[in-house]
């Protein structure tokens, strides 16, 4: 999967959300990749989800990945907001989409952010795939 904008993976965690089109009736399922670029075990905190989730890795050991699903209500719109924690070190990672109608039918505007939040500074990026059909 092509990504739409090219991120260098620097200190902490890493966040990517591959994200899918999908039909008028049917929900959308978003692909969600962490990476802990440290050498710490980092632990999961769910905060707030529009949807299902399947289930997250509660930790990531360290210079490993992960991933998990959110499987959104309906097309129109989904969103998740989600934490690692490893040490001091905290990041607060969202994603988000809203549909809106228009002349060529319901246009997808996706969001996401990476921020740190814990006692000591850590880098938390945040990038978002190019969209797939389904």
């Amino acid at each position: 999967m092509k990504c739409a904008k090219k991120v260098v993976l620097a200190g902490f965690l890493g966040f990517v959300a591959s994200v899918g089109s999908v039909a008028a009736s049917a929900n959308t399922v978003t692909t969600v990749n962490v990476s802990n670029r440290t050498a710490v075990l980092a632990t999961f905190g769910s905060e707030y989800f529009s949807g299902s989730i399947g289930q997250p890795s509660g930790e990531i050991y360290g210079n490993t990945s992960t991933s998990f699903t959110l499987t959104s209500f309906g097309y129109q719109a989904s969103g998740i907001r989600f934490t690692y924690a490893a040490g001091a070190k905290k990041c607060r990672f969202t994603a988000s989409h809203l549909a809106l109608p228009s002349m060529r039918g319901h246009i997808p505007t996706w969001k996401k952010a990476g921020e740190s939040i814990g006692r000591s500074r850590a880098t938390c990026t945040a990038s978002i795939s190019l969209p797939t059909m389904g």
